[in-house]
């Protein structure tokens, strides 16, 4: 029991150091950001602006986004 768990610990302190990644700039272009978040009047869903850079072309694209609360459905309501 003793081998197993010192086994376990140190199998996932090697997976933790190994996996951790410096922030590059390369990075900067896969961040979303999410803002404005507005809950239904039913409380069914909630609704609210997804932004994704696109550095290329030197602008933002934007979109509304409606998510289920219980299924987590997300349907795009307009695009940029």
């Amino acid at each position: 029991m003793k081998f197993l768990l010192v086994f376990l610990f140190s199998v996932t302190t090697c997976i933790c150091t190994t996996a951790q990644k410096r922030f590059e700039l390369g990075d900067l272009a896969k961040l979303t950001s999410m803002s404005d978040p507005q809950i239904s009047p039913d409380g069914k869903s909630i609704v609210m602006v997804v932004s994704r850079p696109e550095y290329k072309q030197n602008i933002s694209n934007a979109e509304l986004v409606m998510i289920d609360i219980v299924s987590g459905k997300q349907t795009v309501l307009t695009q940029n």
